[in-house]
């Protein structure tokens, strides 16, 4: 149901962005309706008024449907009116009431209630037909949660998330094709949450200092609906960015109740995270995400542990690019992430190293692929994905990799380091079931680490055994570097493997 009343949410958020105009009222309200067409709703006029330079709507009933779920409300007074300078000036009412219901993964009926609050809003635009620019300042945008109801059960969920100082524009072109660039800035934004159910009460309480947004959508075709079919209009000509800037983060929380079995659980906790960024783009070319995170500390006490659970990272990044669209050629891929200065509290190592056997020094991963794959299918259309939601029909996977470039795959923690790359294709035979290429090793660490493992208690001797002459056996001395060895991998078209020229299968 998450995902359901996330696509809610964000179509509900569609609204509350500045819509298209143009230099009268009416024109304007015309192109909201465009608009709000575009992005799926349904749109009724209670009553409309044109009276001298002002035309005001009356009870304007929105619905839309999204994955699954639905969202209607019904704003009680749109008001437009000519500046006598050649804008146009948008304001409507200051709050209305939001329903969003439909089907849970379970397939239960669900109800969420909120209320939507915009004091002070106002939009100005200005320009020309087809070029538009729209600039608008929302003082406090406050979502008030009421409740939810799932099948017969109905939850009170008392929160307000508020948005302080909202200021962006937008500008907006339109005929064969459209264009939008768009930039937005909310100076703070903050959460609250108090649920005093009998199991479990919670509170939380969040903050974000400054969120900003920035991006542009381009080669719209008029004629082509991008709600139902977002394939098509890739392949149309439609392309998409942006990004996403978000300050420091931080957030506490605490719980009571009891667990199954009737037994108290509680608990409370704190998380701080540094600014952090996103980068999305999406075109016929493919989808792109990219993102940046800071330095992150979090600590959670729980009955009924004795210590708390604590663990921070120093940064964090992950980088994919993935065609969507169906080709006989293949296409490149990427996939990259990256994890630096983990660290997790004595309290946790304490547990199973008690004598502080292993290393606890922070710990770091890094994942750099790139490579070739044919999509078989475009990923984005509905009626060719709805034949991947079966996996285990025949030719289910909708790509086939051609080429898998292992750039730097890069472990160091408790005392071992290990990194490998290579290149891997798939075989005349098997594919990339068994699949053809060349891996180079490196590793230092690794059997003392096995060593301690074992002493602890943690591994078995004759796996011990087994990883220690598998080193001796495979593993060549660096002479440049003393303790560290190298193993070189190569995988044979016949299905035959060798390690430093050795045939193992």
């Amino acid at each position: 149901m998450s995902l359901r009343l996330t696509s809610s949410a964000l179509a509900l958020a569609a609204f509350t962005m500045p819509a298209f105009a143009d230099v009268t009222p009416e024109q304007v309200w015309q192109n909201w309706l465009d608009y709000y067409k575009s992005a799926g709703y349904d749109v009724t006029e209670g009553n409309r008024e044109l009276a001298g330079d002002t035309l005001t709507l009356k009870d304007v009933a929105f619905a839309v449907e999204s994955e699954g779920s639905n969202v209607s409300f019904v704003v009680p007074q749109v008001e437009l009116q000519a500046t006598g300078d050649g804008k146009v000036r948008s304001v409507y009412s200051d709050e209305f009431p939001v329903l969003i219901s439909g089907k849970t993964a379970e397939d239960k009926d669900f109800e969420l209630t909120a209320n939507l609050s915009l004091p002070g809003n106002e939009m100005t635009s200005s320009g020309e037909v087809g070029d538009l620019t729209h600039e608008y300042d929302y003082p406090s945008i406050v979502v008030s949660l009421d409740k939810i109801r799932t099948g017969s059960e109905e939850v009170a969920i008392p929160t307000n998330p508020t948005f302080i100082g909202n200021t962006g524009s937008l500008r907006s072109t339109s005929g064969d094709e459209s264009s939008w660039d768009y930039t937005h800035k909310t100076e703070d934004m903050t959460f609250k949450l108090n649920v005093q159910a009998e199991n479990p009460k919670v509170n939380l309480d969040g903050s974000i200092k400054g969120v900003e947004i920035a991006g542009k959508m381009a080669g719209a075709k008029a004629d082509v609906n991008m709600q139902d079919n977002l394939s098509a209009a890739l392949k149309e000509g439609l392309n998409m960015d942006g990004k996403l800037n978000m300050g420091d983060l931080a957030l506490t929380f605490d719980f009571a109740g009891t667990d199954e079995n009737g037994a108290p659980q509680s608990g409370s906790g704190t998380v701080s995270a540094a600014p952090s960024d996103l980068f999305f783009a999406m075109s016929s070319e493919g989808l792109t995400y990219q993102g940046n995170g800071g330095k992150v500390a979090a600590e959670v006490t729980m009955m009924p542990l004795p210590f708390p659970i604590s663990y921070g990272m120093e940064s964090s990044t992950f980088d994919m690019q993935f065609p969507v669209s169906a080709s006989d050629d293949a296409q490149p891929f990427k996939f990259g992430y990256s994890l630096a200065g983990l660290t997790i509290g004595d309290q946790i190592w304490d547990m199973f190293d008690p004598t502080k056997q292993l290393s606890r020094d922070p710990a770091n991963l890094e994942i750099d692929l790139t490579g070739q794959l044919k999509v078989l299918r475009d990923l984005l259309d509905p009626a060719t994905s709805a034949a991947a939601t079966d996996p285990t029909a025949p030719d289910a996977a909708p790509f086939e990799p051609v080429e898998i470039v292992i750039n730097q795959l890069a472990l160091k923690a408790i005392g071992a380091n290990i990194e490998a790359n290579g290149k891997l294709e798939p075989s005349e035979a098997a594919g990339m079931d068994q699949p053809q290429g060349n891996l180079h090793v490196r590793f230092s660490g690794v059997a003392e680490v096995v060593q301690k493992l074992a002493q602890m208690g943690l591994l078995p001797p004759d796996q011990v055994m087994a990883v220690n002459a598998m080193i001796g056996a495979f593993g060549k001395e660096d002479p440049s570097n003393p303790g560290t060895r190298t193993i070189d991998i190569e995988m044979r078209d016949d299905g035959s493997v060798f390690a430093n020229g050795q045939q193992v299968q």
